[in-house]
């Protein structure tokens, strides 16, 4: 009795009203809060169960895989040539976006992280969902304003691109914004399980579309289905969490918090721009350089076969993330180092693995990816295989960089990303090198800026020990 008394971190308890039989009347909190424990324990015993939040991210990954690959052979088979042309470019304005998304997706993640784990009262993001609304007006606005300037098209085909644009938009914002923001709270192990419901419904219309042969049902579907989704997973954010409110409290806004705020949305621009230039850049060099030939169906064709690897690599590092940054958050520097090597390691063993059945099986690979159209020789399976080391090696160092908020790291890593551009594209373009050498100037490029991402990611967790260490009497 007296050690609980003595004890400062329990509090007293007032005794409940008897109901003369010696028993007590439980308090309506008490009933709450024994619920709230029976909800945790059901979820608790549901992530052992069913294998967790990485488990449930993984199959969201083989999902999207599937439905991107089930979605190019349904829309080919029952729309014409033309119409699949223009259905491309709806596609591709998505790419313009996606930018846009991750770097407000990483920011959101960063500031909200950075509440969630105040040993204070964390205060209300009113500038998070300022510009969450923003952002969904204006993809609305893009979706049903940009088919309107399609020529000679019918309300059919209107409706169609419009309800397909919008489900293209709200992908990329789900994936990129929302998420993190679910991760941030750490609601991510509930949010894995909403991604998978919402992708097993936009199957479902798939297979519609293959058993119609109804484009506009098909768009209809996706398009309706994403706004629900979108607009309950915000609503459902907003009650399990007062820091992201469903819309903004105008009075609440302050000019240093938007300030801050868009400088950090700026700051992880400059992630995704160092990701474009690192993943991308030989497309643009080559594509300058010899237009569209027959290096650049080679170096697609490596891509392709690189694609499965990195994004492997990628969501492994997604499920490290949340625990990774909260513990750096809470100052355990140590542990958080050993956990980023660890993960970068799994990755770097995971493509010396493809890179390994790229040397050995190359032929069968590309044969079964290109058919009678492959020119990828085996002279270009070393280099294939270098690409696939460096570019999957790359996605840890990168992600962490990225959701660490190392903010003198992200932009000296940036400018390395520019300068490292800059003296592959003069290197290929002076050398007068042959097909390969080109790609092993590429090679050189990726593999230099993810050692110095490396380098930077480590000195900026050793100024993290420093400042632990001084907190310490």
């Amino acid at each position: 009795m007296f050690a609980r008394a003595n004890n400062p971190n329990r509090s007293f308890a007032i005794r409940a009203p008897h109901n003369g039989r010696g028993n007590s009347f439980p308090r309506a909190n008490e009933r709450e809060d024994s619920d709230e424990r029976h909800l945790r324990k059901a979820i608790a015993l549901a992530r052992r169960a069913l294998g967790g939040f990485a488990a449930f991210h993984a199959a969201n990954m083989v999902l999207n895989l599937a439905y991107t690959l089930l979605q190019l052979i349904a829309i080919t088979r029952a729309v014409g040539p033309d119409r699949y042309a223009g259905i491309v470019l709806l596609v591709s304005v998505g790419f313009y976006f996606q930018p846009l998304d991750q770097a407000i997706g990483r920011a959101n993640y960063i500031r909200l992280n950075r509440q969630a784990n105040l040993p204070v009262a964390p205060r209300t993001m009113d500038e998070i969902a300022l510009l969450d609304a923003l952002h969904s007006a204006a993809m609305i606005a893009v979706c049903f304003i940009f088919p309107i300037f399609s020529p000679g098209r019918g309300l059919d085909v209107y409706l169609e691109d419009s309800f397909l644009m919008l489900s293209i938009l709200l992908m990329n914002s789900w994936g990129f914004n929302l998420q993190p923001i679910a991760w941030a709270l750490g609601l991510e192990f509930a949010f894995s399980i909403l991604s998978l419901a919402r992708r097993i419904f936009h199957l479902f219309g798939l297979l519609l579309l293959w058993l119609t042969g109804s484009m506009l049902v098909f768009c209809l579907i996706v398009g309706a289905s994403s706004i629900a989704f979108h607009l309950f997973a915000r609503i459902w954010i907003a009650t399990r969490s007062p820091l992201v409110p469903l819309l903004p409290r105008w009075r609440a806004l302050t000019k240093d918090d938007i300030t801050s705020y868009l400088r950090q949305i700026a700051n992880s621009s400059l992630s995704s721009l160092s990701e474009l230039l690192v993943l991308n850049s030989p497309y643009v060099i080559i594509g300058w350089l010899y237009g569209a030939s027959a290096l650049m169906v080679i170096f697609d064709s490596i891509m392709k076969v690189a694609r499965p690897p990195m994004m492997a690599a990628r969501v492994f590092v997604e499920t490290q993330i949340p625990r990774v940054t909260r513990a750096m958050i809470a100052g355990q520097t140590e542990a958080v180092e050993k956990s980023i090597w660890y993960t970068t390691v799994v990755c770097a063993i995971g493509s010396l693995v493809v890179a390994a059945i790229v040397l050995m099986k190359g032929q069968l690979i590309f044969q079964i990816l290109l058919g009678p159209n492959n020119i990828v020789e085996p002279d270009f399976f070393p280099v294939a295989a270098g690409i696939i080391l460096a570019a999957t090696s790359y996605q840890p160092i990168s992600a962490f960089l990225s959701y660490g908020d190392f903010q003198s790291a992200v932009r000296k890593f940036a400018l390395t990303s520019i300068v490292g551009f800059s003296v592959c594209s003069l290197s290929i373009h002076y050398s007068g090198g042959g097909a390969r050498d080109i790609l092993w100037f590429y090679v050189i490029y990726c593999s230099a800026c993810l050692l110095i991402g490396a380098v930077l990611l480590h000195l900026q967790l050793g100024d993290r020990r420093i400042q632990s260490l001084e907190k310490i009497p």
